[in-house]
């Protein structure tokens, strides 16, 4: 869900006070449209998924946790992730469900043109190729598999993940892209 928020930022607002973004295990779109393959959710999947939220969240949002991992999550981990999701209330858990799976950034992912790392789980909701598909319609991006892990991959290989991190960050850095400009910067430019 983060690396929607992130494309529709973009699309709102430019990438001129962003410097890089990360996009972890997240499809150009959940749903399976006629043309995409790659998505999670068709309308049937969708309507029993939110009709499972209504009915028991509780339930839904437990058997789904182990869906996002490629093995069985250690316990406390499942009890921390279930306390956090059952925060929302099931009506907004649903709508968030429903409108998540109802949008498609296949078409605006050209909008991103700062420094990209694409992380994807092998064994996720997810295929791999749904990962590739957004590298090279991001110019510039890199794409990383990770291939003993699911949805949650920071979790399940997280020396992996925070290797990727550091070295992307640190290329970043190294090669001076991306836009971010302090606003103190900007307003004494624009007031000289």
């Amino acid at each position: 869900m983060g690396a929607f928020v992130l494309w529709d930022y973009v699309n709102q607002f430019g990438s001129k006070n962003i410097k890089a973004l990360t996009v972890v295990d997240q499809s150009a779109s959940d749903y399976i449209w006629p043309d995409w393959e790659f998505g999670a959710f068709d309308f049937t999947i969708l309507k029993n998924v939110m009709q499972s939220i209504q009915e028991d969240q509780n339930k839904f949002n437990s058997d789904f946790i182990y869906g996002m991992y490629m093995d069985q999550p250690d316990p406390k981990e499942h009890k921390w992730i279930l306390k956090e999701m059952n925060k929302l209330p099931a009506a907004i858990a649903s709508t968030i469900v429903f409108n998540q799976t109802a949008v498609d950034y296949r078409e605006t992912l050209c909008n991103v043109d700062i420094p990209t790392l694409i992380c994807f789980g092998s064994h996720g909701f997810f295929p791999l190729a749904a990962g590739e598909f957004i590298q090279k319609n991001i110019k510039g991006s890199k794409f990383v598999p990770f291939y003993n892990s699911s949805h949650l991959l920071f979790l399940e290989e997280t020396d992996k993940f925070n290797q990727e991190l550091d070295e992307f960050f640190k290329e970043v850095q190294k090669s001076g892209k991306g836009k971010t400009k302090s606003r103190k910067k900007e307003k004494r430019k624009a007031g000289n």
